[in-house]
């Protein structure tokens, strides 16, 4: 059997940390789940191209959000979600200083939420 190369951390490429693009992050151990995510995301964009996933499926890479700082935005998507439209008027909303914003859930008929 012969060796395989050795794994080594590479360089961010640049469009990770490029602040002009839309990011996201996505937090899950179920690969199949965040693909339904990120083509839900794609294919309900205008730009798709212009869409930046970083998926974290466990504590090794989150060494990889060190690049966080350096975004102006980054919206969080649970990896159970369906997006059905283009998201990136989230970019729009100013959030008047803070640092993080959120969506009201939509619970459909149910409202014994608190």
């Amino acid at each position: 059997m012969r060796d395989l190369p050795k794994y080594q951390d590479e360089e961010p490429k640049p469009e990770f940390e490029d602040p002009t693009l839309y990011h996201y992050a996505i937090y899950s151990e179920i690969v199949i789940a965040v693909s339904v995510v990120m083509y839900s995301v794609v294919k309900n964009a205008k730009e798709p191209w212009k869409h930046v996933f970083h998926v974290v499926i466990d504590r090794k890479i989150v060494a990889a959000m060190k690049m966080y700082p350096d975004l102006h935005h980054i919206v969080l998507l649970d990896g159970d979600v369906e997006v059905q439209k283009d998201l990136t008027d989230l970019w729009n909303i100013d959030l008047d200083g803070k640092v993080n914003g959120a969506v009201e859930s939509y619970f459909g008929s149910f409202h014994g939420y608190s």
